[in-house]
């Protein structure tokens, strides 16, 4: 880990960034779906333009993006501490490839949450 720090400051940026968006992705729906949360009610979680809402569940399926987004995240801090010497440049993708899925997952959260309001 101190090498991946100590080699530039970005990997620090990236991990930082995924992260922060990551908890934006899971405070988002523990703010605004806390009703349905509590209760573990019925909500939409897929919108489809052609069909309209096509996919129902339980609330708390909505917390399954961030937890996805914390794996994803967990597992690109591994590949870019065991890379960044031999394969910098493979540390780095799997730096921005946390960054942009974690991006992806907090646009999708917001999407999830409009859809219930």
């Amino acid at each position: 880990m101190k090498t991946l720090l100590k080699s530039s400051s970005f990997f620090p940026v990236c991990f930082g960034v995924s992260f922060l968006f990551l908890f934006f992705t899971t405070i988002l729906p523990l703010l605004r779906l806390r009703p349905y949360l509590l209760v573990n009610q019925s909500i939409p979680l897929h919108y489809n333009v052609f069909l309209g809402v096509d996919r129902f569940g339980p609330a708390i399926e909505a917390l399954f993006l961030p937890l996805f987004g914390a794996v994803i995240l967990l597992a690109d801090m591994f590949v870019a501490i065991r890379l960044v010497q031999r394969e910098p440049f493979a540390a780095r993708a799997a730096a921005l490839f946390s960054v942009l899925v974690n991006a992806v997952l907090l646009v999708a959260m917001g999407f999830l949450v409009l859809l219930n309001l």
